[in-house]
């Protein structure tokens, strides 16, 4: 149900790819089919492997494949937006991850529960401990550092996740819909006023 909600998201705010599978006895091969790119996301996943490495998601360019990361599934969903790619992977029962990928920046750590993401200021807004956060896409090292916490001024004990309704890009931040304990919808907009967070 959630992985659904993310995936729902990311597709409304980047362009889903049409995706191209091959499966043969014991092996898939899928390749995106982005007509605004050059650049796509081939998988290539085999029983041979072991379960850690069985799929090889890499970047395909101009004939030539670049090995993005080796991961267990194949990618649920894949999009692409000002040049940036997303690559949901599920991790478990109602566990996703979404990694991202520029062809600048490389790849970037993994974000669970992404409820949006605003690629052209190099922002993501995730979902962690029942908390939100703000988080810049690429950022180096491995632990992330949020650029901001959102408190949308909901009980301690509410489950965030089940009060939004919706979340999208806004300008240079985001824009969050969700419903009080009360039954109350409202809106929260986070607007990005340091211009070091911008995209160099």
């Amino acid at each position: 149900m959630r992985i659904a909600f993310i995936a729902r998201n990311i597709g409304a705010l980047l362009v889903v790819a049409a995706i191209c599978s091959t499966v043969f006895a014991n092996q898939i091969h899928e390749i995106t089919n982005f007509a605004n790119s050059d650049a796509q996301i081939e998988t290539t996943c085999s029983e041979k492997d072991t379960p850690t490495d069985k799929c090889t998601i890499a970047l395909k360019k101009g004939g030539h494949s670049k090995t993005l990361m080796h991961y267990p599934f194949p990618p649920s969903n894949v999009g692409l937006s000002d040049g940036v790619f997303s690559i949901l992977v599920p991790c478990g029962t109602g566990c996703a991850a979404t990694f991202f990928y520029s062809e600048k920046f490389g790849l970037s750590k993994p974000f669970s529960f992404v409820l949006a993401v605003n690629a052209k200021n190099d922002l993501v807004l995730s979902a962690s401990n029942n908390s939100i956060y703000v988080y810049k896409i690429f950022q180096g090292g491995y632990a992330a550092v949020p650029v901001a916490r959102i408190n949308l001024g909901l009980k301690s004990d509410t489950d965030v996740m089940q009060s939004i309704t919706d979340a999208a890009a806004e300008g240079n931040g985001f824009v969050i819909h969700y419903t009080t304990e009360d039954g109350e919808e409202k809106i929260f907009r986070w607007e990005n006023k340091s211009p070091e967070l911008n995209r160099k």
